[in-house]
């Protein structure tokens, strides 16, 4: 009997160790996690703070339950003249609870499919009105995610995981009958005889005096807030079209929404209207060299002391006074939120932009 008295006391007197190494431990693996590119599932940290907390309290009670007569009064005085204020002063109270919220985190995760592949989203709910950013990231297992960010989806109101939007539900037959007609083609030459609907063009532009034109066409949907697109050119007005990419099946998948621009015959841009995160790989805008055959990301150098770090692309690049510039923003999430705008300029082609301003 005495031993098990003993170690309880240990126990009792090691609540406050554990409490504290529990913390330790979620913090040192949280930057270890966030060095390999990966983030603690949300869950995780809300277990082990809760357990954490659990622990503390029981301490607490066990050390009140240990101190004389004398000092438990005066612990009982101070709670009861600290409701009293509280009664007294709860407007502020409220106040300061209102910042509190504020202050703290208030994304969500979830985790859902999209193409068949899981992914955990990230949800992020403005306070002052029902707009809701989604972000993306790959799952790895039910404790970490990858911290990349794959792509995103904006919503106007709340974000439902359960919700699946009727053209999603149909792509599979879609995309399984765009493949199958490109494997059928025997040449990537295509006449206007031959297509048997009009096609989606979401960008053309015409080149020297409409001899040469290229164009930018949707080809289909895909889950995740996806399109399919193909980049045709035709040098004879218009009586036969190749297609550019230089893709497995002729196509890519930029984000629904993309905005396309060619500067010239070669050099052309999508603004895929995905998320910047400075510091990490990012898909915002895809410049082509080579008349639409291949897209790489564009590469965007900023200053040491900026402050903002998330932005998006504003539209399309643009020649102005012969220099090639492109503007970039930060998003406002609230309405106290200051939107920054950013003018970039490239040198060799749109590959490489320098901030100007």
């Amino acid at each position: 009997m005495e031993k098990v008295k003993d170690l309880l006391s240990k126990i009792r007197k090691s609540l406050l160790t554990y409490s504290v190494l529990l913390i330790i431990i979620l913090v040192t693996l949280h930057f270890i996690l966030k060095a390999s590119g990966l983030k603690i599932r949300e869950w995780v940290y809300i277990v082990v703070i809760s357990i954490s907390a659990i622990l503390f309290v029981v301490f607490l009670i066990k050390e009140f339950i240990q101190i004389d007569k004398k000092t438990k009064l005066d612990i009982l005085l101070g709670i009861v003249v600290f409701l009293i204020l509280c009664a007294i002063f709860w407007k502020f109270l409220l106040i300061g609870f209102f910042f509190l919220s504020v202050a703290i985190d208030t994304n969500s995760e979830y985790v859902v499919e999209r193409e068949n592949v899981k992914y955990v989203a990230v949800v992020d709910a403005g306070f002052l009105d029902n707009d809701t950013n989604v972000y993306f990231h790959e799952y790895i297992n039910p404790f970490v995610y990858n911290s990349k960010i794959e792509f995103s989806e904006f919503y106007e109101e709340d974000f439902d995981p359960t919700e699946i939007e009727e053209e999603e539900v149909t792509q599979n037959l879609l995309e399984e009958n765009i493949i199958k007609v490109e494997e059928e083609k025997d040449t990537d030459e295509l006449t206007e005889g031959k297509l048997t609907e009009p096609e989606d063009v979401l960008y053309e532009k015409e080149i020297r005096n409409g001899t040469t034109t290229i164009k930018v066409v949707n080809v289909g949907s895909v889950l995740g807030g996806k399109m399919i697109i193909s980049v045709k050119k035709t040098d004879n007005s218009g009586k036969t079209w190749r297609n550019q990419l230089k893709t497995s099946d002729g196509a890519m998948t930029v984000n629904r929404g993309a905005e396309f621009v060619f500067i010239n015959e070669e050099v052309g841009f999508i603004n895929n209207l995905s998320l910047f995160v400075l510091g990490e790989d990012n898909d915002s805008l895809l410049v082509t060299v080579d008349g639409g055959e291949t897209y790489k990301n564009a590469n965007f150098i900023f200053p040491l002391d900026i402050e903002d770090t998330i932005f998006y692309v504003d539209g399309v690049p643009y020649i102005e006074n012969d220099r090639l510039k492109v503007k970039m923003y930060s998003p406002a999430y609230t309405s106290s939120d200051k939107v920054n705008y950013y003018t970039f300029a490239s040198i060799d082609n749109g590959l490489n932009w320098q901030m100007c301003n």
